[in-house]
């Protein structure tokens, strides 16, 4: 076998490239670290500013959210997951493991998000916006309010929510 070719090589010429081969051929135990693994950098942490920033900007669109989403109403366009107690789990936990629960058990409910039902799906929506907001702001220079952005936003979505149906 060591005179035929594979991948336009011998097995011998294999293993030479590779001499861990031959202890998996042998059937042994073997670890490999593949040489070209490179470790992903890290992200960037989230600033208060950056939190800040987030608010603020969903803030300046909720006028348009309420609009453009009418079950956003209840929270004036804000886009919140309820969160809710879950007395029956934390009796459940408190039995189980023998230790007692302090105050209430929540559960933030993002499952039920308005508009999106995800939390990544209200990411999603937050980029749209923050590059809505570039894309106005490199385009008239308007970095105040967003009344125009707000109403030409809400024009634009209606004109497409219209053509879909």
């Amino acid at each position: 076998m060591t005179d035929e070719y594979v991948g336009g090589r011998t097995l011998r010429q294999w293993q030479e490239a590779f001499p861990l081969l031959t202890d998996i051929m042998a059937k042994k135990e073997v670890f490999w670290t593949n040489p070209r693994y490179k470790e992903k950098p890290k992200a960037e942490a989230v600033t208060t500013k950056d939190i800040d920033e987030a608010e603020k900007r969903l803030g300046r669109f909720a006028a348009y959210i309420e609009t453009a989403f009418p079950e956003t109403r209840r929270t004036k366009g804000i886009i919140e997951s309820p969160v809710v107690a879950i007395p029956g789990m934390k009796q459940y936990l408190q039995q189980t493991y023998g230790f007692d629960i302090p105050g209430r058990l929540l559960v933030k409910c993002d499952s039920d998000l308005p508009i999106s039902g995800s939390i990544k799906a209200r990411g999603g929506i937050y980029e749209v916006l923050a590059t809505a907001e570039r894309k106005l702001r490199l385009k008239t220079g308007c970095s105040g309010r967003m009344m125009i952005m707000q109403r030409s936003l809400i024009a634009s979505s209606n004109a497409f929510f219209r053509n879909i149906q």
